[in-house]
Parts: structure tokens; sequence; C-alpha cells
């Protein structure tokens, strides 16, 4: 062996050492840039955030109803369930259980304006309204925002653009019906 050789021999047996760190790992692949898929899933959005923030837009006109003819003698009050439904769907959505968020959400927005119809008290108000309705727009609102991302990568802000163009046409057409 030459002395002026600085590999030791396991150092020739196992090749050129590679410095890696432990937790290198390869790159997540890139999604597909759109497709129908994807693009369904934009419409979808728009859909969710047209009735979700349309609804929630509208309020005002639920509100001057109830506290001029249905319930004249209650302070108004509002619920911040939107809000809390949103800090449950985040951790579950990021666990994959997007599919059962976005069908709960939608049967408990569904069945809370449903039963908002039969109300003739404050406390259904507060239940079908302020809680299922909220709970279940919460529910459906982070997940709907973030399936969209997962869809694009180039045209990703003209995605967000389209899908959340339902929330101010929601609020327009929603007040305009509630005259």
């Amino acid at each position: 062996m030459s002395s002026t050789s600085t590999e030791t021999e396991s150092e020739k047996a196992l090749g050129p050492v590679v410095n890696e760190s432990p937790s290198a790992s390869p790159p997540p692949p890139e999604p597909k840039e759109g497709g129908l898929h994807s693009w369904l899933q934009v419409l979808s959005t728009l859909f969710i955030l047209f009735n979700i923030w349309g609804l929630a837009f509208a309020f005002g006109s639920f509100q001057t109803f109830y506290t001029l003819n249905f319930l004249p003698t209650t302070s108004p009050s509002s619920s911040w369930l939107l809000i809390i439904g949103g800090l449950i769907s985040g951790p579950l959505f990021d666990a994959g259980y997007y599919i059962p968020l976005i069908a709960t959400g939608s049967f408990l927005s569904v069945f809370g304006i449903m039963m908002l119809s039969l109300s003739t008290a404050y406390y259904q108000i507060l239940l079908s309204q302020g809680i299922c309705t909220g709970l279940g727009f919460g529910l459906l609102y982070i997940p709907a925002l973030t399936i969209v991302s997962r869809g694009f990568v180039k045209k990703r802000a003209l995605a967000f653009g389209i899908a959340t163009a339902g929330a101010p046409a929601g609020g327009v057409i929603y007040n305009l019906a509630c005259i």
C-alpha cells in the first residue's frame, strides 16, 4: 500500500463517503397542473363560499327582521361558531378527513337553514342558525379553501380568484333575496 494515500481500506471498500443529513428526504412531487378534477374542486369551492359568506354577509338582513318583527324584546347576539368550526376542521383536514368534513358540514348547514324556517322562539334560532349552521359553515370553510391549492402550482392565483369570487357574489345575491 502506498503511504501517500489518505483513504483507508474501509473507505475504499465502501466507496466515496457522501455527507447527507439523516432527515433529508426527496421533495414531494408537484401536483398535476389543473385537470378536470382540480377545476371541479374550484367550482365546488366557489359554491361553498357563495353559501357561507353569502349568508354571513346577509346576516344584517336577518338581524333586522329578528329585532323589528320576530323577536323585538330580545337583544341581538352573534355566534362565533364559524371560527370554532375552523379550529376543528383544520387539524382534521390535515389528517385526511376532508370528505367527511365536507359531508358533515354540508349536512349541518342545510339542516340548520331548514330548521331555521321552523323556528318560533329565540332558542330555536340560536340552535338552528347560530350553532348548527355556524358549525356546518366552519367545517366547510377550511377544507374548501385548502383543497384548491393541491391541484395547482402555476395557475394557483387564478384558481383561488375564481373560487373566492363566490363570496361576494353570494353576499350580493343573498342580500337582494332577503329584501
